[in-house]
């Protein structure tokens, strides 16, 4: 069931979750007040491998596959129509594949087309949300009805990578071991929220918000390059961070920043400063192969 009951937790294991309890912090790190006592279900920040995400097949999450080509050439891996991410692993061909909110679970196949210009298939499977985090349906807290929930829509970053001219790092391996974008606040995770007031709503939540401080800094999820920014309709900016390989960051709701399109950035680096006259507040979308997953499984702090 939904649950608006506040939980403490500091950066630190992903033990125990649903516990009201504060849990070890890492140094120079502050809380994060989560609006939901449920939140995600646990997902140890591990992997075989230094820079292998952690394979999480369900609506929003990732799946990590291992491909049975084994030729030196890079491999090209579609799902649909999409270019999917591709890495090298211990001499093996991995695929990394953004897997949106609105996936249903079942079986589904890649499309590989090999080095002799053959084309294979592969299966993968998605799994269901599991119990522990009952279809991310978020009712959000009373004090938070008047906030706008609007994701930044750049029609342009879901278009085929292939043909988008950006200016960021393509061939750049990305890092997903990312960093909390905010220091401390509350926020309002990825998922579906009911916001009831005088007619109920379901919205769609495919990112993150940050509920901070005004003028709070804002920083970098992760090493990338400004790719793209702009004003929101009330004069906020939003900064695109391409993090290599079509993995982007948008980052919106800043007051300032001193990026410029082209300018590299580092992970924690600030990025600006929180908008907003009585509250600081941000948001944080994560896109992998034009699918906005949850940016969290990558969050050593989640």
């Amino acid at each position: 069931m939904p649950n608006s009951r506040y939980l403490h937790i500091t950066h630190g294991n992903r033990q125990n979750r649903g516990k009201r309890k504060t849990l070890q912090s890492q140094p120079a790190s502050i809380g994060i007040h989560l609006l939901i006592a449920f939140f995600f279900m646990s997902l140890p920040w591990k992997s075989a491998f230094a820079n292998m995400p952690f394979h999480n097949p369900i609506p929003g999450g990732i799946a990590v596959i291992y491909l049975a080509d084994k030729s030196s050439t890079k491999p090209s891996v579609k799902f649909g129509n999409k270019e999917i991410l591709v890495l090298k692993d211990n001499k093996k061909w991995v695929a990394v594949i953004g897997l949106s909110r609105e996936i249903l679970p079942g079986n589904y196949l890649i499309n590989i087309e090999l080095e002799d210009r053959s084309k294979v298939s592969q299966l993968f499977r998605v799994d269901p949300i599991p119990s522990s985090m009952p279809g991310r349906i978020i009712e959000l807290p009373e004090a938070l009805l008047d906030m706008k929930f609007e994701p930044v829509k750049l029609s342009h970053l879901l278009a085929n990578d292939q043909t988008y001219p950006f200016s960021g790092p393509k061939a750049v391996v990305p890092v997903f071991k990312m960093q909390q974008i905010v220091s401390k606040g509350q926020y309002v995770p990825y998922g579906l929220i009911i916001k009831k007031g005088k007619n109920t709503e379901l919205i769609d939540h495919s990112w993150i918000t940050y509920i901070t401080d005004t003028e709070s800094v804002v920083a970098s999820p992760g090493d990338g390059v400004v790719e793209h920014m702009g004003q929101l309709d009330d004069k906020a900016i939003y900064v695109v961070l391409h993090h290599g390989m079509g993995m982007r960051s948008i980052i919106s709701n800043l007051k300032y920043t001193s990026l410029k399109v082209g300018d590299t950035i580092k992970s924690k680096a600030p990025l600006g400063i929180t908008a907003g006259s009585v509250k600081g507040r941000v948001d944080w979308q994560l896109i992998i192969n034009q699918n906005k997953v949850d940016p969290l499984q990558f969050s050593p702090s989640s």
